[in-house]
């Protein structure tokens, strides 16, 4: 297996509410790529961030959108630091 990825633009959120309205939440993002998107295979994918000193950390976990390969699809991500205290009590052990 080959995995992909390609780099993506996290999105405003007006910007994420304005496509998928009332769906999504506070504890949701949206990004996007000029050339490619998310597909329905990727649920569970990672989004990451490069920090200034070079290291990844982990910003969000691909949860779906519309679409599959598509230029401009907004895919949503559940947001990390928004559930990092549930994460915290319930899962990391």
């Amino acid at each position: 297996m080959t995995i992909l990825f390609y780099q993506v633009t996290i999105m405003p959120r007006s910007k994420c509410v304005s496509r998928y309205g009332k769906a999504v939440t506070d504890r949701m993002l949206c990004a996007a790529s000029s050339s490619n998107s998310s597909c329905w295979s990727d649920p569970g994918g990672p989004l990451v961030v490069r920090g200034p000193d070079g290291s990844y950390s982990l910003a969000g976990i691909f949860s779906g959108g519309m679409g599959c390969n598509i230029r401009d699809h907004i895919g949503i991500f559940t947001n990390i630091t928004a559930i990092r205290n549930w994460l915290t009590d319930y899962v990391i052990v």
